[in-house]
């Protein structure tokens, strides 16, 4: 039989400013959760480690979303984006793993975040610390 590997991949769908967002994700392990966010312009393959790390996953059920218009995450069907600018803005960034915390039932998530994700790490901590027992910025700024 075939090797399989312990990470599982699917969709959850998040309204986010009133559009719903279809946003792919991986997930694997048990215990506390763990939010893992890339940096702009890669998607979740930049955690392809850790989330198959067996040390980690004993412990941590790690979670890694696409952002919307990034790997598997396309870009809505309901709007015509191709007509407007994309910007991610920092209540969107923030509004986006509060939607996504709900909807995938997390109770107060570690947040772990590189580069732009780093940074969304330090708003996390100061607007939303009662949602989120940890940030960890990596290559964020201050």
């Amino acid at each position: 039989m075939a090797k399989l590997d312990p990470a599982i991949g699917r969709y959850v769908y998040l309204e986010i400013h009133g559009i719903e967002y279809r946003v792919y994700f991986e997930q694997n392990g048990t215990g506390i959760p763990l939010v893992c966010q890339h940096t702009a312009a890669s998607d979740g393959r930049l955690w392809r480690y850790l989330l198959n790390d067996e040390r980690i996953t004993q412990r941590f059920q790690v979670i890694v979303p696409d952002l919307p218009y990034h790997g598997k995450s396309l870009p809505p069907e309901s709007v015509e984006w191709w007509k407007q600018e994309y910007k991610l803005t920092k209540k969107f960034f923030i509004d986006f793993q509060i939607e996504l915390i709900r909807a995938l039932g997390l109770e107060r998530p570690v947040f772990m975040g590189c580069s732009m994700g780093g940074q969304l790490a330090v708003e996390l901590a100061i607007e939303r610390p009662d949602e989120f027992r940890a940030v960890i910025g990596l290559e964020s700024g201050l």
